[in-house]
């Protein structure tokens, strides 16, 4: 989608820890199982919303996030990792830790 690949370029000149948010909350929505109404906005979404129970992403899909975001970012994120990843909120903030940011706001 055309904001996620605005948020990636924005992320690779700025380092800005809000366009990788973006960035990874629209891969992420990418991903999701088609809905009725199109793809959700998830950065408009609380991050305690829950992967599997909120937004019914499997195994297979937190798998393939896993890999992409490891090409996107040049991060390595375990296996044993991503099966502690349970909401947005865990996600972004693995991610930032990764990356040398700051935690993720409340």
């Amino acid at each position: 989608p055309e904001a996620t690949l605005a948020a990636g370029v924005r992320f690779a000149q700025s380092r800005s820890p809000e366009a990788l948010d973006q960035l990874v909350l629209g891969v992420l929505s990418f991903h999701l199982p088609p809905r009725p109404e199109g793809r959700p906005d998830l950065t408009t979404f609380p991050r305690s919303t829950r992967l599997v129970a909120d937004l019914a992403v499997d195994s297979l899909t937190l798998v393939e996030l896993g890999f992409l975001v490891e090409d996107l970012l040049s991060v390595k994120i375990e296996d044993d990792e991503l099966r502690t990843i349970v909401t947005l909120d865990d996600l972004l903030r693995l991610l930032r830790q990764r990356l040398g940011f700051a935690p993720v706001p409340s």
